[in-house]
């Protein structure tokens, strides 16, 4: 059995990388990117991570002591 160098593997990958990166290129194009769009659909989904993690922050927060002396949580 012939042993498989470090070198024939890199070979092989790059040239699999070569053939699907050409294959991908022509099956996925650059869409151009509607600014107007994007930015509606970015400011959505940053509303519903605000609002999905607001319980989460009152929640925590409202779990927070403020200890008057170093160690002390009574108060």
């Amino acid at each position: 059995m012939p042993r498989v160098f470090d070198v024939d593997i890199k070979y092989k990958l790059e040239e699999l990388d070569s053939i699907l990166r050409k294959r991908y290129k022509i099956e996925h194009p650059v869409k151009d990117r509607d600014w107007r769009t994007y930015e509606q659909e970015f400011s959505y989904r940053i509303q519903k991570a605000i609002t999905s993690l607001d319980p989460l922050i009152r929640e925590a927060v409202s779990s927070i002591k403020v200890a008057k002396v170093p160690g002390n949580l009574e108060h």
